[in-house]
């Protein structure tokens, strides 16, 4: 009996001291830093979200981790909760939801390549996820031009809902949507998808022909009076005719669109109307005070805001737009840092010039004219 009660205490010391000896040793790293800080995380509650019929289970801390997004944040539960089965259920995708989910589990946002932009974009907003969050890696630019049915990027902005066109009843809006979509280029196949690409790529020649009539008619004209006169005529005929365009296009476009509210804030449709603003604000001030006005010169150097109507039809200056604006604070930085070399190099080249070379480096800003150029230009 005695040896028996021996036996036991022993096996249980031995086991106290195999779990003390395994709590103390450390797991070597998987490899995965994303897998690596969920095992150090503090474990709480979990949460099962049912997406489409299939379960996921993640931490809520994980959630948690973007809380502007719509997992993240107090929505969840108060729209998605099922009471009986103690879970969230989300009728949406759930093969793109594992995206979806690692997102909030590594903070980089990945896609497959094999998917659906168009698709894919639409999950990324209903979930509260901008799609400018896609890593870059995952940037889909040799597939884009098989992606007829992709929509415009988050540069261009939300324009008008199709949806809204397709419940429009009548033949009036079966006009309005057609014309739409057609000067959009959304039609798939067919005519429509033909004359749509033919509109835009006429549109496009008509916005290089006025961005040269913009920079030729700059050029001294050095023949005689009556050749300068016709050249000067043959120029403000072809920015005439172009205005002509890009107004009817505008045009066009404001009537066909259902939400007018919209439609005014995204930054292209703003583009295409200053565009077309000065030549008409130039007709109605020389109408008014003749044409001895300097400021028909400001307006006319307006017109180069032509050049960016260019990017409402290509992806790619979209993406560099969109890659430009997510880099603003590190763009901010480098000028910081820029700022500072130029104060400080220009204060040594001062200080220790001015006497030697006279009336070169009179003062630090002057001095700073020489460092801007030789940091920009040597490196």
């Amino acid at each position: 009996m005695i040896s028996n009660i021996g036996a036991i205490q022993t096996r249980a010391t031995a086991r106290s001291f195999r779990d003390r000896k395994s709590s103390t040793v450390q797991r070597p790293a998987t490899g995965f830093p994303c897998l690596d800080r969920l095992k150090l995380r503090r474990p709480d509650a979990k949460v099962i979200i049912n997406v489409g019929g299939r379960r996921f289970v993640t931490w809520k801390n994980t959630l948690k981790r973007f809380p502007q997004t719509l997992l993240g944040s107090e929505e969840l539960a108060a729209r998605f909760y099922d009471q009986d089965k103690k879970e969230y259920f989300i009728d949406r995708d759930p093969h793109l939801f594992r995206y979806i989910l690692n997102y909030y589990r590594c903070g980089k946002l990945h896609r497959s390549f094999e998917d659906c932009n168009a698709s894919f974009e639409e999950e990324l907003l209903f979930y509260g996820i901008m799609p400018q969050e896609v890593h870059d890696c995952c940037f889909d630019d040799d597939n884009e031009n098989n992606s007829a049915d992709d929509n415009k990027s988050s540069a261009s902005g939300p324009t008008c809902d199709k949806k809204e066109h397709v419940r429009t009843r009548g033949w009036i809006g079966r006009a309005r949507n057609w014309t739409w979509v057609l000067l959009e280029g959304e039609a798939e196949s067919g005519f429509r998808a033909f004359f749509g690409m033919l509109i835009i790529y006429i549109i496009g020649l008509f916005i290089i022909l006025s961005i040269f009539t913009t920079i030729y008619e700059t050029v001294p004209c050095e023949s005689v009076e009556k050749v300068c006169d016709e050249r000067v005529r043959i120029l403000d005929l072809l920015d005439v005719i172009c205005v002509g365009v890009f107004t009817v296009e505008f045009g066009l476009r404001v009537m066909v669109c259902p939400n007018i509210l919209q439609f005014s804030k995204n930054a292209m449709n703003i583009i295409d109307f200053l565009s077309i603003l000065p030549f008409y604000l130039t007709i109605l001030l020389q109408s008014v005070v003749g044409s001895n006005l300097e400021a028909f010169v400001v307006l006319r150097v307006l017109r180069i805001f032509r050049v960016f109507k260019l990017t409402r039809h290509s992806k790619r200056l979209q993406r560099f737009g969109a890659a430009m604006a997510s880099c603003v604070g590190d763009l901010a930085s480098l000028m910081f840092v820029l700022v500072i070399a130029i104060v400080v190099f220009s204060s040594i080249i001062y200080f220790i010039e001015r006497k030697a070379v006279e009336g070169k480096f009179t003062s630090i800003p002057d001095s700073m004219w020489y460092t801007i150029v030789t940091m920009i230009t040597l490196g």
